[in-house]
């Protein structure tokens, strides 16, 4: 805080009384608010004024004229008590400071302001209500969870992973579930042992009477073996592609050392199709319905592949694919990828509905 106190004299070096001073804190700091404080200058011309730090407009009132704009003040911390005019004399901020680096303090607030925003949001959001810890499997048979049982799961004895329990094998590990709703129960089950082994399976139907598909392990660099890549089906060519002269690039692959890329399987039904290319490369794409009923909540779909990705670093776009619904009040995420699935946040702050998408998945 800083006292501006002093004798208020007019350019002839008269006593100026009978009037105001007047402050306009010009923001809010942690200990002053935005407002005009008014100081009345005594018959004999002296003001005093206890002033904490702000940066002020000020203005001088004297009775029978209009109100005088005499400048703008800085008040720091460490200010020194003087007169009104020392104040006015002192250089603003804006002046000894130069444009770049005002800039960079600028943005640096906006920067700050910004993250402190998201620190805020996030501690607002109970990601349990996304997708809940549901504790120790113990004895459970774990073909009974279906869509209305997402979550994790977690199975901490070998014991306990029996096959009569439907585990893919005999070994502690979490069960992750996410649901479908294929079929009204329909949902996808991820097993994690806790040697780093995955395995998956899908379930369609309702909560009785549904198919269970079979456990199918993840590949990965750590548990490729020769015996599990020479299991997978090899794709029969033919003649792949022709020019006049009949080249057959299963016999001739390459044109002046260029070795041309070209579609080694194809498949469609329906609204569904997917391409996988010599090099290895696979696009595909599907249908699918998503229903964001709740504003301000963040809903999931987990979505199946028509084709197992080889990484789970791929590419994942989503498009309108029927008018009607939502579409332009709902944003769309990728919330996780995985070789078989992916699951598909999405969220609307207001005009919840259902939306007819189409989703579309490329890389290797």
């Amino acid at each position: 805080m800083a006292k501006i106190s002093g004798i208020l004299t007019d350019g002839a070096g008269q006593i100026i009384n009978d009037c105001t001073i007047e402050l306009y804190a010009k923001k809010t700091t942690s200990k002053v608010l935005t407002q005009t404080q008014a100081f009345k200058v005594a018959n004999n011309g002296s003001y005093s004024m206890n002033v904490l730090p702000c940066e002020y407009d000020v203005s001088l009132i004297i009775n029978g004229f209009p109100k005088k704009r005499l400048g703008t003040i800085q008040v720091y911390s460490d200010s020194l008590d003087g007169s009104l005019n020392d104040f006015l004399l002192n250089p603003s901020e804006s002046e000894i400071t130069p444009s770049f680096l005002q800039q960079v303090v600028e943005e640096r607030k906006k920067a700050q302001l910004a993250a402190n925003d998201a620190r805020n949001s996030a501690s607002t959001i109970d990601i349990s209500n996304f997708f809940p810890y549901r504790g120790y499997l113990d004895n459970k048979d774990i073909s009974f969870l279906g869509a209305v049982n997402k979550g994790v799961y977690v199975q901490n004895l070998d014991e306990k992973a029996l096959p009569e329990l439907h585990y893919p094998i005999k070994m502690a590990g979490t069960l992750t579930v996410l649901p479908t709703y294929v079929g009204g129960n329909g949902c996808v089950q991820i097993y994690t042992t806790s040697s780093s082994r995955q395995f998956i399976r899908n379930y369609t139907g309702g909560f009785n009477g549904g198919t269970w598909g079979p456990w199918i392990e993840q590949i990965t660099t750590v548990n490729a073996s020769a015996d599990i890549v020479g299991a997978l089906p090899a794709v029969k060519l033919g003649n792949i592609y022709n020019v006049t002269s009949q080249i057959n690039f299963n016999s001739n692959p390459k044109i002046a050392g260029i070795e041309p890329i070209y579609i080694v399987e194809s498949y469609i039904n329906g609204d569904s199709w997917y391409n996988v290319y010599s090099n290895g490369f696979i696009e595909q794409s599907g249908v699918i319905s998503v229903n964001t009923d709740v504003i301000q909540e963040a809903k999931w779909t987990a979505i199946n592949l028509l084709k197992p990705m080889k990484t789970n670093n791929y590419g994942v776009g989503v498009d309108l694919y029927a008018r009607g619904g939502p579409w332009g009040w709902v944003k769309f995420a990728c919330g996780s990828t995985d070789f078989n699935s992916f699951v598909l946040f999405s969220y609307t702050d207001i005009n919840p509905g259902i939306n007819l998408i189409r989703w579309t998945v490329r890389g290797y």
